[in-house]
Parts: C-alpha cells; sequence; structure tokens
C-alpha cells in the first residue's frame, strides 16, 4: 500500500492518506464495469473469495462501508488544484511527439476527432500531470470511459482474439 504523509502546519502533526494499490485499482475498475464480484473473480482470474477481500478492502481505503457504494459512487478525488496540471504548451508538445496520432489505435488525429484522455482516471485517482495524459481519438476515448489504460487495452484483446 502506498501512503502519502502530509503535514498539518496547525497541529504539527503528519496524516497519511491511503491510496489503492495497481492491483486494487484494476479491480475496482473490473466490478464498476462488470458490476459483480463473481465477474471480476472471473476476469481477474482468481477464487470469489480473493475478488471479494480486495474489492472490500477497496471501498475501506477509500471509505466506503460497504462493496456496493465502489459501483454506485465515485472514488473520491483529491482537490484537483493548478499544481502539477499540464500547461497548453506541454499538451501541445505531447501531441507533436504522438505525431498527431491517436495514442491507443495509431488513427490520425484531426482537431475534431481529438481528446486528451488520462491513462490513470482520475475517478481512479490519477492526477492532470502530463505524465498521465495521452491524446487519443475521440472514439477511443468514448469506448476507454473511466478504465484504466491497462484494462481497456486487456479488454481491447479479449474482443480481438474473440473475433479473429
Amino acid at each position: 500500500m502506498q501512503l502519502d504523509k502530509e503535514s498539518d502546519a496547525n497541529s504539527g502533526s503528519t496524516q497519511e492518506k491511503k491510496r489503492l494499490t495497481e492491483r486494487q485499482e484494476q479491480y475496482v475498475a473490473a466490478y464498476r464495469r462488470l458490476g459483480s464480484s463473481r465477474q471480476v473473480a472471473i476476469e481477474m482470474g482468481v477464487s470469489c473469495k480473493t475478488a471479494t477481500d480486495q474489492l472490500f478492502s477497496a471501498a475501506k481505503k477509500l471509505g466506503f462501508s460497504t462493496t456496493s457504494e465502489l459501483a454506485t459512487s465515485q472514488t473520491p478525488r483529491t482537490s484537483r488544484t493548478k499544481e502539477g496540471k499540464a500547461t497548453p504548451e506541454s499538451l501541445m508538445e505531447l501531441i507533436k511527439l504522438q505525431e498527431y496520432r491517436c495514442q491507443l489505435s495509431g488513427t490520425l488525429l484531426e482537431p475534431s476527432t481529438a481528446a486528451l484522455d488520462h491513462k490513470v482516471p482520475v475517478s481512479l485517482g490519477g492526477t492532470d500531470s502530463i505524465e498521465n495524459l495521452q491524446w487519443v481519438s475521440y472514439d477511443v476515448n468514448r469506448a476507454k470511459g473511466s478504465m484504466s489504460q491497462e484494462d481497456f487495452i486487456t479488454m481491447c484483446k479479449r474482443v480481438a482474439s474473440w473475433n479473429s
């Protein structure tokens, strides 16, 4: 588990904010997409007990009292301040580095088809930093939704494999 420590200027105490592990983020994303811990277990290749335990642990870390709240509520977001956000200049540099192509499909982007995507969605703890952003086509962004990039690519591979 990753912990971030923040000092409280008034009291001098240190507070710890708990964050989900990458694996727990995968469980939560799958649960939001599939809606059932049993389906999550099948997708993740684990027992139902393991999936349920992981989801319950993630729910507790996020301040929820039940696992079902993961599907019906947004993950509490951290404050989205200007600090650490990508600048217009860095976004232009990013699209140039991507050669004006969708990072996930390789499709040539035009202003009307381009969309900015969070690799790790803000709803799963992602930030607005340039390292977490990528240019994708609008259709890809709609299909990806709030999935992590890893979950989205895994799903696309399953679809392509099934249909080949």
